[in-house]
């Protein structure tokens, strides 16, 4: 997985099998050399052709080794990725929520956020998802055209007929594993707004860092806002989740699992139960 976001690749294997090469082409030469001169000079010829077949596979090796290196995971083969990782996450959300998927109020036309990250897999009921920024992250734009990040927050809503159910942790793209799970129930009564907005990044809790492979660190991402996505209860509960940087004038957000359709879903179910939002 961190190939996909690494920028710069280490070129030592392609110079080895370069060099390996070399070597066992001079070796072929000087071994059709020795075979000319008869005697015992074939028996050292044949060894020298034996090294040059020996250095030929050491550097065809080496070869392989530098263009797998340099093989960047598809974009797709990344979503299924991230769609197995949300998977377990979900699973882990019923457990502590003490829900199962068929406690979930949704909407008629909800789709399967996992089914569209891997189409592969069959669409089924699912509890809304959102994707935010993990701080410090490695960010990649695919071919597709979407920004991807190797560390996610992740934001697991489940509406249910008398709770909105919220799970949260940071997902580690490149190892599968989630940090500091966090779980709640909130009465619909007390959910006061739930909406994106944007901020400026001019305090300390609005930076974001990125990966810079040229100087093996974490800098600032160097964007002028942040796009949010927010949560708020009467009670003070917050939830806030960096999905996108403003950059440029222009606002670029991270992979989507359909962020505005979240936000009207959970509106809708609001409604439904009597809550009092603003939006």
């Amino acid at each position: 997985m961190e190939k996909y976001f690494r920028r710069m690749i280490d070129d030592t294997p392609r110079k080895h099998a370069v060099y390996f090469a070399l070597a066992a082409v001079i070796a072929m030469v000087i071994a059709f050399a020795k075979f000319g001169q008869g005697g015992e000079s074939i028996l050292l010829g044949l060894a020298l052709l034996a090294s040059a077949g020996i250095m030929a596979y050491i550097g065809y090796c080496r070869e392989m080794t530098y263009r797998e290196e340099r093989r960047r995971p598809a974009d797709e083969e990344m979503d299924r990725h991230l769609a197995a990782d949300l998977d377990a996450i979900v699973k882990d959300a019923y457990r502590e929520l003490h829900i199962t998927s068929d406690d979930l109020v949704l909407q008629k036309d909800d789709p399967s956020p996992l089914a569209e990250l891997d189409p592969s897999r069959t669409p089924a009921r699912e509890p809304y998802i959102v994707l935010g920024a993990g701080n410090p992250c490695r960010a990649a734009i695919g071919r597709d055209g979407r920004l991807r990040l190797d560390r996610y927050q992740v934001a697991i809503f489940c509406p249910t007929r008398f709770k909105l159910g919220v799970y949260e942790c940071e997902l580690n793209l490149a190892d599968g594993t989630w940090q500091d799970p966090t779980w709640t129930g909130i009465f619909y009564r007390h959910v006061v707004a739930i909406r994106k907005s944007s901020a400026k990044i001019d305090e300390k809790e609005n930076e974001i860092q990125k990966w810079d492979d040229e100087k093996n660190e974490f800098i600032d991402y160097g964007a002028e806002k942040v796009r949010k996505f927010e949560l708020h209860t009467s009670g003070g509960v917050g939830i806030e989740l960096t999905i996108g940087v403003g950059i440029d004038g222009r606002t670029e957000e991270f992979l989507d699992l359909g962020i505005d359709r979240v936000i009207r879903a959970i509106q809708q179910v609001l409604r439904q139960q009597g809550g009092e939002a603003r939006y």
